[in-house]
């Protein structure tokens, strides 16, 4: 049993830096995404409300008034996911160096 965990440990060891990486780049991409597909879903009712009122103007509009957070809301949580991938930029660099150093040792 005892021959397991070490075994687990020194992969775990050798593993948790690249996984480090990967966890903060994903989470990063997703805050990312995340506000663009708000700002994309806004356009999107925006441009086919363009549309009705040039080739339906006597059909309704849809709600262009989306209720929600305001921009610096979501910049905010753009920045905080650029600032996130940063790290995980900086984790893998760091992981990489680590692995070349322990190649040439």
């Amino acid at each position: 049993m005892t021959t397991f965990i070490g075994f687990g440990w020194q992969n775990a060891r050798k593993y948790l830096l690249a996984a480090l990486t990967i966890v903060a780049m994903w989470v990063g991409l997703q805050r990312v995404l995340s506000v663009a597909t708000y700002s994309l879903a806004e356009l999107g009712l925006k441009f086919i409300n363009f549309i009705i009122r040039r080739g339906f103007p006597d059909h309704l509009l849809l709600n262009e008034q989306i209720f929600g957070a305001p921009w610096q809301y979501h910049l905010r949580n753009a920045a905080l996911g650029v600032f996130v991938i940063v790290i995980g930029m900086f984790l893998g660099l760091w992981a990489n160096l680590r692995a070349e150093r322990q190649k040439t040792s």
